[in-house]
């Protein structure tokens, strides 16, 4: 009991952490929306002028005139003259500049041996180079190989216009090696940050975005601090809905536990499976010394080796509606065990169990005409046992008359324990009555139900029933039939349930006192 609690429990707990961390993830998520917005308000400026230096380099490289030839230097001022950013732009050849668009003094440049940075398709960018009159600023100077190009001096401060929450301004290089203009490097690859990755810290969430021309990213942190204030409350409605959602949780685990462990299931799978099997009992006709017919039990076996008997499942099947998919199913697997066999076995029949439910219904005459009539199996030779656990209907008897006329035998199982059996001999079209086990361990005994098995007897043969004793396991008991006159009997006296094979190979015990009782004329 200790331990279903604790399941319970911790189903409750799983589903309220289940439902929390939804809400927190919508959290989570609206803040890096939030994040990507500031972002893209903090590229805007390096986002417009990234694309119009590179629209001005496209145009340089589109021109097609001879490089340094007049009309190659006026296309390249009127292109400096456009651009936002450039201030000049010089064409080069073996590392000396030959021209320039606006004529500016590029060998006043002072570039240090190495760049700043270098990028990733092997440009040289220097961020901040003294040039000439404008030593007291700086400018940034990029070499493409065959331009050199100057750009307008630039308040570093200023761009980008950082948030407080702004964690770093990165620059992809060359082999995608990740270089921090400022800030903290939190160890995102180059395809990370440009993914746009988003990456859980300790201190918050860290949002990337990179510019869509160059190969500036920024990154910002968006403290979980920040997260909390802002939506205290959809926390505290997730919190709540998440313990709403664990109760939830915990009664559609109960439903779906009882349904996933019920016994009505475990048939529907023992069937679906094909679990179950037949076993059979032969009934001794003691007038010619053999047998002369043999029930069908259904057995279902376990993984463990055991077996469960059928008054254990059979009424679970009743319950859930499960007793005609059952009874067609013992009909499926008398047709495979023994159909050849009584194709030539003619005098032989066997004893199928049916419950009331199955006489109204259609599936169970298509049953029988699937495996017994397109088997090759005579009607005569299959008897059909109505058990009595529950009432039998009032269109019982027109069932039992279409079944008899049919050519099957119907018999009264287990007569004397079900449910009004003087009204289903009156009302029920019938061939015989089988007496059930707990009447036949009296026969003899002087005891009331001796006395009411000898009148059952004789209440059957007045209404010229066949008789069947079950459950005959003794001598005595054998003997006192016999004196009755019902010859027909089952028990483990004569032989205990077998499967198909042994019951084809089966023959009849010696039983010294059933010769005497023949000869002396009892039987």
């Amino acid at each position: 009991m200790g331990r279903s609690r604790s399941l319970w429990l911790l189903a409750a707990g799983t589903g309220g952490l289940i439902v929390l961390a939804v809400g927190f993830m919508f959290l989570v998520n609206s803040a890096e929306s939030t994040a990507r917005i500031d972002l893209a308000a903090t590229m805007a400026s390096p986002a417009s002028e990234a694309r119009d230096f590179f629209q001005s380099l496209e145009q340089i490289h589109q021109i097609a005139d001879a490089p340094c030839s007049p009309a190659f230097v006026e296309k390249l001022r009127g292109i400096v003259f456009s651009s936002l950013l450039v201030d000049d732009a010089a064409y080069q050849r073996d590392g000396k500049t030959l021209c320039s668009g606006l004529g500016m003094p590029f060998d006043q440049l002072q570039l240090p041996a190495r760049p700043d940075f270098v990028a990733g398709n092997g440009w040289w960018v220097w961020s901040r180079v003294s040039f000439g009159a404008r030593s007291a600023q700086t400018v940034t100077v990029i070499d493409t190989g065959t331009f050199l190009l100057i750009l307008r001096p630039r308040d570093d401060g200023a761009w980008p216009q950082r948030p407080d929450e702004l964690l770093s301004w990165l620059r992809i290089g060359e082999h995608g090696r990740t270089e921090v203009v400022f800030g903290t490097d939190i160890g995102l690859t180059d395809a990370q940050l440009h993914a746009a990755r988003t990456r859980w810290t300790q201190a918050g969430i860290v949002v990337p975005a990179c510019l869509p021309i160059g190969w500036d990213c920024y990154t910002l942190l968006v403290p979980w601090r920040e997260i909390a204030e802002q939506h205290w409350p959809l926390l505290a409605a997730c919190a709540a809905s998440g313990a709403a959602g664990g109760l939830l949780l915990v009664w559609l685990a109960f439903r779906w536990m009882r349904w996933r462990y019920s016994p009505g299931r475990q048939i529907r799978l023992a069937l679906d499976h094909n679990e179950f099997v037949l076993r059979y009992q032969p009934i001794y006709d003691a007038a010619t010394g053999r047998y002369i017919a043999a029930e069908a039990l259904l057995r279902w076996p376990q993984p463990d080796g055991s077996t469960i008997a059928p008054d254990r499942f059979i009424p679970v099947a009743e319950e859930a509606g499960l007793i005609g998919a059952v009874t067609r199913n013992v009909l499926r697997l008398m047709s495979q065990d023994l159909g050849a066999w009584l194709v030539q076995q003619r005098d032989f029949s066997i004893e199928i169990n049916v419950s009331p439910e199955d006489l109204d219904d259609p599936l169970f005459y298509g049953a029988l005409d699937e495996f017994v009539v397109g088997k090759g199996i005579l009607p005569r030779q299959i008897s059909l046992e109505i058990t009595e656990r529950r009432l039998i209907e009032a269109n019982a008897g027109d069932c039992t008359r279409r079944l008899r006329a049919l050519g099957y035998q119907v018999l009264i199982d287990d007569f004397g324990t079900g449910y009004a059996n003087l009204d289903n001999l009156d009302a029920l079209s019938l061939d015989g009555v089988k007496i059930d086990r707990s009447f036949t361990v009296h026969l003899g005994d002087g005891s009331a139900r001796s006395r009411i098995t000898q009148a059952m007897i004789e209440l059957a043969r007045r209404l010229d029933l066949d008789l069947i004793a079950e459950g005959v396991e003794t001598v005595p008991q054998m003997h006192n039939l016999l004196y009755q006159n019902v010859t027909h009997m089952q028990g483990f006296l004569f032989a205990q349930a077998v499967s198909a094979n042994e019951l084809q190979t089966l023959r009849p015990p010696a039983i010294v006192a059933i010769r005497q009782m023949q000869m002396s004329g009892w039987a």
